[in-house]
């Protein structure tokens, strides 16, 4: 997660809500953490919107059971 981090911070124009939204999507899943770490190691020159368009285009991004999970945690 460490590496994740600093990858994360080096995109010019990253802001913490950014960085917090991707670390927690990653400590879901160690698959998550990998697909992320392999696309931020390949491609160069990155933004945030690059990066949040990968994540939205993920499988199980919008996994049912996770948003009812997220719910309960508000409520």
């Amino acid at each position: 997660m460490e590496e994740l981090y600093k990858k994360l911070n080096a995109i010019p124009g990253c802001y913490f809500a950014f960085v917090l939204g991707v670390t927690d999507y990653c400590r879901r899943s160690p698959e998550r953490l990998k697909n992320v770490m392999d696309y931020l190691n390949v491609h160069t020159n990155l933004s945030t919107s690059d990066v949040i368009e990968f994540l939205i285009y993920q499988p199980g991004f919008l996994d049912e059971e996770s948003i009812e999970n997220d719910k309960q945690l508000v409520m």
